[in-house]
């Protein structure tokens, strides 16, 4: 899940933010005691913790979560990727024996897919054949 620089930079801010926290919450547990006002202090303090790593995720990963597949996008990545794996060539006649689905609907869901470059077309003669990007091949795994 880290393994990303962003992902990373977001693990780092959070750390920092919750010892700042807790030295905060330390310094006032010091001046003030376990009372009301220092519960109700920490109870803000960790509602802020909340609120910037809420605001951290939601700025990072907000196109992530736009690009979600449906169901139907993945079957046709599942389709190429087990054909490949049969040493077929899948192209378009190939999908829509496969997917039982009409031809527009098809090339909607195909222009989809290479817009999220997820697979991208193939040419060997006169055929052109679907393959999957190294990002598709991740997607399946």
């Amino acid at each position: 899940m880290f393994n990303n620089k962003n992902n990373r930079y977001i693990l780092l801010q959070l750390a920092l933010i919750f010892i700042l926290i807790e030295i905060l919450d330390t310094y006032l547990d010091y001046i003030l005691g376990i009372t009301f006002v220092h519960t109700t202090i920490q109870i803000v303090l960790y509602l802020i913790l909340f609120l910037i790593s809420f605001y951290l995720f939601d700025r990072h990963y907000k196109k992530k979560i736009k690009v979600l597949l449906t169901p139907e996008l993945m079957k046709i990545l599942l389709v190429i990727n087990s054909s490949t794996c049969k040493q077929i060539m899948p192209n378009n006649k190939y999908l829509l024996l496969a997917l039982k689905i009409t031809k527009p609907t098809l090339k909607k869901r195909l222009d989809a897919l290479t817009n999220l470059e997820y697979i991208y077309y193939e040419k060997k003669g006169n055929n052109k054949y679907l393959k999957l990007t190294a990002k598709g091949k991740l997607l399946i795994k």
